[in-house]
């Protein structure tokens, strides 16, 4: 008889899964903003170091769930915060840092609207006998 698979044990599998892929996504997000930060972007990242980034945010993980409640909650409250005050500085700072060949005026932005109907229309004319 196969063992069947209970609430639990899906749960526990979701829990284990998702906590390696956000940390493998995590970590190919570090990597990415290393390459763009290098000088000639053409910093190449080494399976190694992506494998070392990877464990290093893994046991983090183990570190901070090893701690009480009250202490996740004040950090829960610090990272919210943080979260917050990142989003206004990149809202303020993104217009101020865009050169201004890259600007749009807000009339476009807000008011001008254009159909493109350029492309050519999907035809099924090879299909047509189906």
């Amino acid at each position: 008889m196969q063992p069947v698979l209970t609430s639990a044990d899906s749960n526990t599998i979701q829990i284990v899964t998702g906590v390696a892929s956000v940390n493998w996504a995590c970590t190919i997000q570090i990597t990415a903003a290393i390459g763009i930060a290098s000088s000639d972007q053409a910093y190449v990242t080494t399976n190694q170091q992506l494998y070392g980034i990877y464990a290093a945010l893994v046991l983090s993980n183990a570190v901070l769930v090893s701690f009480g409640t009250k202490f996740l909650a004040r950090l829960q409250r610090l990272y919210t915060l943080m979260n917050v005050c990142l989003c206004f500085i990149i809202i303020i700072a993104l217009p101020i840092a865009t050169p201004p060949d890259f600007r749009n005026s807000a009339n476009f932005a807000l008011a001008d609207f254009t159909n493109c109907m350029c492309r050519r229309p999907i035809t099924l004319a090879a299909h047509d006998h189906l």
